[in-house]
């Protein structure tokens, strides 16, 4: 029994040393990568995330000996593909786009396979989404305080259309404080995408939408189809730098995110090639243009920057979704 003992113990010295020479020489290795990274992409194709996300990779492949291959992985607003990321070995290979909706709030309206401030390793933070909050031309609102205080004349009359319940969007819970602040009552409803719910506001089957800005809604934009009566970003238009936003009127803006991360025990040694590469790839004229094209706005980090603005926006969003459910509760 003593030499079995002996034997169980040096079985696990050398398994530990072996594994801490793999480890070791992940973290090491110099020629690190040898063959293709998997890019995961939370969302579907064409849209201003896969965008954006296609030309950071292209212009990241620039500057690494391997190509960086975006996949797309959609479903349940973001956490199907969050999810492999964070199931994925702590090796480089596979990383992807790490963004609000399911880092900062589906967490705390259903439960998910993952902790956003635990099973992560953040690269980079490359840019931040414009909201602009639109209303049809013809509405009589030409501003948006004409529109709260129309609002508040008329409790529940305006119709916002959001892409999925109220509180899963950093649209929902922004035009909620609001509605807190300036005691007014808007009705949600729901829709299954942005085009749909931009359809159903040139329609008229919605009065107001907070909208993400892509090259479509540019379009009815410039063609005077739709009016834009604020941003609920801190980020604007470039011609509307003059035009309030919500954080400077309320204090109230959505929390955005566009990153890039991997799972939870990257090697740091990876983490710096990785985040090196990225770096150069945000002044890739290239992705410069179509950033700017896209009217995505490119809001640079460090991983540990961003690893910080993740852990600080991650708790006051969950005390901001408690209130409001709490609140709601109240009013009802």
């Amino acid at each position: 029994e003593r030499h079995i003992k002996r034997w169980i113990g040096v079985g696990v010295i050398c398994f530990s040393l072996l594994f801490c020479f793999a480890i070791d020489g992940i973290a090491k290795d110099p020629d690190f990568p040898t063959r293709p990274i998997e890019f995961i992409i939370t969302y579907g194709a064409g849209g201003t995330t896969d965008l954006s996300c296609r030309a950071l990779c292209e212009a990241a492949s620039k500057h690494l000996p391997q190509p960086i291959i975006p996949i797309n992985k959609i479903g349940a607003s973001g956490v199907t593909g969050t999810a492999i990321i964070k199931n994925a070995k702590p090796d480089g290979y596979t990383i992807g786009v790490f963004t609000q909706s399911p880092a900062f709030i589906i967490p705390f309206v259903q439960e998910t396979p993952y902790d956003t401030l635990k099973d992560f390793t953040p690269i980079i933070h490359f840019g931040e989404y414009i909201y602009p909050s639109l209303v049809r031309e013809d509405k009589p609102w030409k501003t948006w305080k004409e529109l709260v205080e129309w609002a508040r004349k008329n409790p529940g009359q305006i119709k916002v259309g959001t892409t999925g319940a109220k509180y899963t969007q950093v649209q929902g819970i922004a035009l909620s404080r609001i509605e807190l602040k300036e005691n007014i009552k808007f009705t949600y409803i729901p829709f299954k995408s942005g085009p749909e719910t931009l359809t159903a506001l040139l329609g008229g089957h919605i009065d107001l939408y907070g909208s993400t800005v892509d090259t479509t809604t540019m379009d009815y934009i410039n063609m005077k189809k739709v009016r834009v009566l604020t941003f609920l970003s801190k980020s604007k238009l470039p011609e509307y730098e003059n035009l309030p936003n919500t954080e400077e009127i309320y204090e109230v803006s959505v929390c955005n995110l566009i990153g890039v991360a991997g799972p939870k025990g990257l090697p740091p040694y990876i983490t710096k090639k990785l985040e090196d590469a990225f770096t150069k790839a945000t002044k890739e004229p290239s992705f410069v243009s179509l950033m700017k094209k896209m009217h995505t706005a490119i809001v640079y980090m460090t991983g540990e920057e961003m690893g910080k603005y993740i852990e600080k926006t991650y708790k006051e969003q969950g005390e901001i979704i408690k209130r409001l459910k709490e609140e709601e509760a109240k009013r009802q």
